[in-house]
């Protein structure tokens, strides 16, 4: 596994999802329109998806024992982040985490397990069939 790139696409991920959400979410309270919220709900996992995207095709030859594992840290990540973010920029509360429900951490997961999965097989290569094998 590669390490450095694992951590860097975490980071990647997390911060640019961080971006797009409050982007959406300030958009949306002062243009005072809830719809824009819930793009985040789309956007986010989106964000995950491309950078988990990003790891697992440069380590198509781990297991999947490893890929799980490294799915389950990611999500670790985010979590002990949305912690850190709680408590130090919101000065929130711990009991306030109860607030971000399953879902939000249930849809970066799925975009992890769907981009861990594409990136298992090859792409398979395109082929014109042979017009003229039987041929006569």
């Amino acid at each position: 596994m590669k390490h450095i790139r694992f951590f860097l696409c975490v980071l990647g991920g997390y911060i640019s999802g961080l971006a797009v959400a409050l982007f959406f979410v300030y958009a949306a309270r002062a243009l005072n329109d809830g719809r824009l919220a819930l793009s985040v709900v789309v956007l986010v996992p989106l964000i995950v998806f491309l950078f988990g995207w990003l790891y697992f095709k440069a380590v198509r030859e781990i297991s999947w024992r490893q890929r799980i594992e490294a799915i389950a840290v990611w999500v670790g990540f985010i979590v002990i982040f949305d912690i850190a973010l709680l408590l130090l920029w919101m000065k929130g509360s711990l009991s306030d985490i109860g607030a971000v429900s399953f879902t939000g951490y249930g849809l970066p997961a799925a975009a992890l397990f769907t981009a861990a999965y594409i990136t298992t097989k090859p792409a398979p290569k395109l082929a014109s069939p042979d017009l003229l094998l039987n041929a006569k």
